[in-house]
């Protein structure tokens, strides 16, 4: 699944719905290719908004089975 197609200045494919922190992605550190939700507000996004992060970074994960 692509969620974001291009660099910073991209945009979602097909006008999916995105909801990324202000200035992300930003891939800040190589390889910034996965993202994640931010849980609590601090420096990576408010709570609810995305971040990208290096896909070797082992994150919680919430899956929804239909």
């Amino acid at each position: 699944m692509v969620l974001w197609e291009g660099n910073r200045n991209g945009k979602a494919p097909d006008g999916a719905y995105e909801n990324w922190a202000s200035g992300r992605p930003n891939n800040a550190s190589t390889g910034e290719d996965c993202a994640v939700m931010a849980f609590e507000d601090g420096s990576d996004g408010d709570e609810g908004e995305w971040n990208d992060v290096r896909c070797i970074e082992t994150w919680p994960v919430i899956c929804e089975v239909p």
